[in-house]
C-alpha cells in the first residue's frame, strides 16, 4: 500500500484485522504528520509560489496580506526543515514487510514533537500578520528553551532570515542602498532578542555606515568612480573642487575605507553569537577614525581647499590626535605627496611645469604684489620749512622700499605661489626648487647650439629621479631627507651655471662692460658724446633722432680710440619719442620700476630725457641681465648722465667766465659767478659721491663676492644686491631727496643756458631770470641740507650722511645756514 496515500488519510479504520492496534496507532500519528506537512507546504507555496514535490497544487498568490523578503526567507528555512521528512517518506515508500512499521515508528518519533511546535510559529505569523524583522523576533522567541530538535530547527530558520538582514546591512553600509521596499528593515529598541548593548553596537555600526556613504559620495563626486559603486555613474563635480591633489586625496581616502569594507564582508559571512563580537570589533576600530577624517573632508568642501593647500590641511589634522587617526591621515598625505613628487621631478629634472589647474607652489609669471600703494603727496608738499612727519617716515621706510621694489629675483619668468606652499616646506627650500626648475628650463630652451650640448644636471637625472622616487615611497615626509636632496640638485645646477657664466661666458668682463657704459665708467667717451649730441638732444626727439644719436655715439667711440668691433655692435642708444611703438619686453611687467621723469605717457621735453641704452646680452648671461635688470641699469644711466651733463655745462660756464675775467664786472656778474661756483661745488661733490662712494665701492664688493664663490645663486644674489644698493644709495628710491636733486640739476641747467645765451652784461629780463634762479637754488639747497641734517640727527640712513659729509666736509655748508647761491655768502 503506497505510503503517500496513507499520508492523505485523516484516520486509519479500526476494522482492518490485519493491523495490530499498535500499528494502527503508528499509522494514525503518521497521518497527523502528513496533515501538518500539507499545511506547511500550502503556507510555503502561498508566500513563495513554489514548493518541493507539490506539483499537484498550483501556486496561488498570497491572500493573507503577508509578504516581504523576511517572510520568503522564513519559508525557505521552513522548506529546508521539511526536507528530512520528505526524504524519510521516500525511503518508506521503497520498503515493505515488518520493517516498514519500524521505519514508520522512527519517522513518527523524529517529527511528532517538531511539527506541532513549528506549526505554532507558522500560525502565530499568520494570525498576527508578523512582518519584516518582527519575524526574527517571533522565531527567536520560540527558539529559546524547549526540546533540542525544536530549538535547532528554529535556529536554522532564524539563520536563513538573518541572511536577509545582513544583505540589507551590506547594501546600506557599503553602498548607501536602502533595499527595503516593504518597510521591513529597522533596528528597534523593542526587539527583545537583542540585548541593549547589542542594540547600541548596531546603532553605532549604522552611524559608521552613514559616514561611509558620505565618504563614498565625496570620492565618486570628485573621481568619477568608487569601489563597488557601479550602480551610480560618475558625475562631474558641482562643488567647484577639482585637481590632481583632490583626486589623490580621494584615492588615499578610498584606501583608508578598504579595511572597513573587508570587515563588513567578513560580518556578512558569519552568523550566530560571534557576529556581535565581530560587530563590536568593527565599531571600536572605526568609531573614532571616521568622524575625525570626516572633519577633514568637510573642511576641504566648505573652504574649497585646492592644490597643495590639501597637503597643508591634511598635515595640520594629522598632527597630534589618536594614533589610528594620525596613521590614517599620514597614509592619505603620503598618497598626496606622490603627486607633489611627480610635479617636482618634472619641474626640477626637465623644466616642465605640469600644473594645468594652478595647484603647484611654483607658477609662471611674477609673484603677486602687495596691496595698492599709498597715494603720493604732491611735490608742493616739500616746503622749505623743514620735514613733515610723513616725509620723515618716508625716509625711515627707505630700506623697506628697497626690499619691496629692488630685491626681486632676476629670473622673473616663474615665481612662487606662496598660498600653495605647505608650512612644513620652508620658503628657503621652495626658493631652491624654483631656481633649479628655472635654470633647467632655461638650459633646455636655449641649448640649441651643438657646442652647448650637454646636461645642466651633468647627466645625473636618473640618479635624482631615483632619489625622488625613494622619498615618494617613504610613509612619512622627512624634511631633512627632502632638503638634502634639493640641496644636492641645486648645488649641481648652481656649480654648472657658475662654470658657464664665469669661465665660459666671461661674466667679469661683461660686468666691466656694463660698468663702463651703463654706469659711465668710460667717462671720456661720454664727455665727447655729450659734446657731440648736445645740439640734437636739446629739443624734443623725432623719428630720426635715434639714428643721429647712434651715429654720434659711434663717432665719439672712434675719437677716444674705442674701436672694439665685437663690443660696439652690442650697444645701441634708444630714444622713446612720442608716437613710437612700444617694444615688447619680457620684463615690462616685472617688479616695480623706479619713478622717472618724464612719464613714458608724456612727450619728453628733450632728447636727453628720452635717452636709453640697449645691450644685446649673450647666452647664458641673459639669466643674470634680464630686461628688468637692464631697465634698472637704464634708470642709473639716465641719472648719472644727467649729473655728468650738468657738470660739463657748469665747467663750460667757467670757461666763459675765464674768457671775460679781464673785463669790468658789475653786480649781476658777481651774483652770476658766485651762483655758478656754488652750483659747481654741489654738483662736483654729488658726482664724486656717486662715482667713488657708491659705484666704485659697490662694484669692488661685487667682484670680491663673485671671486669668493663657485655658486651661481650666490652670484645672482650678489648682483641683485649690488644693483639695489646703486639705486638706493643714489637716492632714486627716496622721493624727497631724488626730487630735490632733480630740481637742483634743472636749475643748474637753466643757469647754464642763461649764461650761454647772455655772454655780456644781463639786461633787465636776464637779471629777473637770474634772481629767480638764485632764489630757487637757495630754496632747494636749503631743503636738501635740512633733509640730510634731519636724517643724520635721527641716525636713519648712512648713505644720506655720507652725502652730507661730502657736501659739508669743511662746515662751509653749515656756516652758511644750509643755504647756497645767495649773494650774501
Amino acid at each position: 500500500m503506497p505510503i503517500i496515500t496513507l499520508s492523505l488519510l485523516v484516520q486509519v479504520s479500526q476494522d482492518l484485522p490485519f493491523l495490530h492496534p499498535s500499528e494502527t496507532s503508528v499509522l494514525n500519528r503518521l497521518c497527523k504528520l502528513g496533515t501538518d506537512y500539507i499545511r506547511f507546504t500550502e503556507f510555503i507555496e502561498q508566500h513563495t509560489g513554489h514548493v518541493h514535490q507539490q506539483e499537484h497544487h498550483g501556486a496561488q498568490p498570497s491572500q493573507s496580506g503577508l509578504h516581504g523578503i523576511y517572510l520568503r526567507a522564513f519559508c525557505t528555512g521552513l522548506d529546508s526543515m521539511l526536507q528530512p521528512y520528505r526524504q524519510a517518506l521516500l525511503d518508506l515508500e521503497q520498503e515493505c514487510g515488518v520493517a516498514v512499521f519500524i521505519r514508520m515508528l522512527f519517522v513518527v518519533v523524529q517529527f511528532q514533537l517538531l511539527f506541532p511546535s513549528v506549526m505554532v510559529v507558522v500560525e502565530y505569523i499568520k494570525s498576527q500578520k508578523i512582518h519584516g524583522c518582527q519575524i526574527l523576533e517571533t522565531v527567536y522567541k520560540h527558539s529559546c528553551g524547549g526540546l533540542p530538535p525544536v530549538r535547532m530547527a528554529l535556529e536554522k530558520i532564524l539563520a536563513v532570515c538573518h541572511g536577509v538582514m545582513y544583505k540589507q546591512l551590506a547594501a546600506w553600509m557599503l553602498h548607501g542602498l536602502l533595499l527595503d521596499q516593504s518597510e521591513e528593515f529597522f533596528v528597534s529598541q523593542d526587539l527583545p532578542f537583542l540585548h541593549p548593548s547589542e542594540t547600541s553596537v548596531l546603532n553605532r555600526l549604522c552611524k559608521l555606515g552613514t559616514d561611509y556613504i558620505r565618504f563614498t559620495e565625496f570620492i565618486e563626486q570628485h573621481t568619477g568612480h568608487v569601489h563597488q559603486q557601479e550602480h551610480h555613474g560618475a558625475q562631474p563635480s558641482q562643488s567647484g573642487l577639482h585637481g590632481i591633489y583632490l583626486r589623490a586625496f580621494c584615492t588615499g581616502l578610498d584606501s583608508m575605507l578598504q579595511p572597513y569594507r573587508q570587515a563588513l564582508l567578513d560580518l556578512e559571512q558569519e552568523c550566530g553569537v560571534a557576529v556581535f563580537i565581530r560587530m563590536l570589533f568593527v565599531v571600536v576600530q572605526f568609531q573614532l577614525l571616521f568622524p575625525s577624517v570626516m572633519v577633514v573632508v568637510e573642511y576641504i568642501k566648505s573652504q574649497k581647499i585646492h592644490g597643495c593647500q590639501i597637503l597643508e590641511t591634511v598635515y595640520k589634522h594629522s598632527c597630534g590626535g589618536l594614533p589610528p587617526v594620525r596613521m590614517a591621515l599620514e597614509k592619505i598625505l603620503a598618497v598626496c605627496h606622490g603627486v607633489m613628487y611627480k610635479q617636482l621631478a618634472a619641474w626640477m629634472l626637465h623644466g616642465l611645469l605640469l600644473d594645468q589647474s594652478e595647484e603647484f607652489f611654483v607658477k609662471q609669471g611674477p609673484s603677486a604684489g602687495g596691496g595698492p600703494p599709498a597715494p603720493e603727496e604732491d611735490d608742493e608738499d616739500l616746503g622749505i620749512g623743514g620735514l613733515s612727519g610723513k616725509q620723515l617716515r618716508e625716509l625711515q621706510d627707505l630700506r623697506l622700499i628697497e626690499e619691496e621694489n629692488m630685491l626681486a629675483p632676476s629670473l622673473q619668468q616663474f615665481s612662487l605661489r606662496a598660498e600653495m606652499l605647505p608650512s612644513y616646506i620652508p620658503a628657503r627650500v621652495a626658493e631652491k626648487i624654483l631656481f633649479v626648475g628655472e635654470s633647467v628650463q632655461m638650459f633646455e630652451n636655449q641649448n640649441q647650439n651643438p657646442s652647448r650640448s650637454g646636461s645642466i644636471l651633468k647627466h645625473q637625472e636618473d640618479l635624482f629621479a631615483a632619489e625622488l622616487h625613494r622619498l615618494k615611497q617613504q610613509p612619512l615626509f622627512s624634511l631633512v631627507d627632502f632638503e638634502n636632496l634639493i640641496d644636492g640638485i641645486r648645488s649641481t645646477v648652481a656649480e654648472h651655471l657658475w662654470t658657464l657664466m664665469v669661465e665660459e661666458a666671461g661674466l667679469l668682463g661683461q660686468l666691466k662692460i656694463v660698468k663702463d657704459f651703463y654706469l659711465l665708467g668710460r667717462g671720456e667717451l661720454f664727455q665727447v658724446f655729450i659734446d657731440q649730441a648736445q645740439h640734437m638732444l636739446k629739443t624734443p626727439p623725432t623719428a630720426v633722432t635715434e639714428h643721429d644719436v647712434n651715429v654720434a655715439f659711434q663717432q665719439s667711440a672712434h675719437k677716444v680710440l674705442l674701436d672694439d668691433d665685437n663690443l660696439l655692435p652690442l650697444l645701441h642708444l634708444t630714444i622713446d619719442y612720442q608716437g613710437k611703438e612700444p617694444k615688447e619686453a619680457a620684463g615690462s611687467r616685472e617688479g616695480v620700476t623706479p619713478p622717472r621723469d618724464p612719464s613714458p605717457r608724456e612727450a619728453p621735453p628733450s632728447g636727453w630725457a628720452a635717452l636709453g641704452l640697449a645691450y644685446k646680452v649673450q647666452w647664458p648671461l641673459h639669466i643674470l641681465f634680464t630686461p628688468a635688470v637692464l631697465e634698472k641699469y637704464n634708470v642709473m644711466f639716465r641719472y648719472l648722465l644727467s649729473v655728468r651733463r650738468v657738470q660739463s655745462e657748469l665747467q663750460h660756464c667757467w670757461a666763459l667766465q675765464m674768457q671775460r675775467k679781464h673785463l669790468k664786472s658789475n653786480l649781476s656778474d658777481a651774483i652770476k659767478w658766485r651762483l655758478r661756483n656754488h652750483m659747481a661745488f654741489l654738483v662736483d661733490n654729488l658726482q664724486y659721491y656717486l662715482q667713488v662712494d657708491v659705484l666704485e665701492s659697490q662694484f669692488s664688493q661685487l667682484l670680491q663676492q663673485i671671486n669668493s664663490t663657485r655658486d651661481f645663486e650666490s652670484i645672482r644674489l650678489a648682483h641683485d644686491h649690488f644693483l639695489s644698493n646703486l639705486l638706493a644709495q643714489s637716492f632714486i628710491l627716496l622721493k624727497p631727496v631724488f626730487h630735490c636733486l632733480n630740481e637742483i640739476l634743472e636749475l643748474c641747467y637753466s643757469f647754464c643756458s642763461l649764461v650761454s645765451q647772455n655772454l655780456g652784461p644781463l639786461d633787465e629780463r636776464g637779471t629777473a631770470q637770474l634772481d629767480i634762479l638764485v632764489k630757487g637754488f637757495s630754496r632747494q639747497s636749503s631743503l636738501l641740507f635740512k633733509i640730510l641734517s634731519s636724517v643724520r640727527n635721527h641716525q636713519i640712513n648712512s648713505d644720506l650722511a655720507q652725502l652730507l659729509l661730502r657736501l659739508d666736509y669743511n662746515k662751509y655748508y653749515t656756516q652758511a645756514g644750509g643755504t647756497l647761491g645767495s649773494f650774501g655768502l
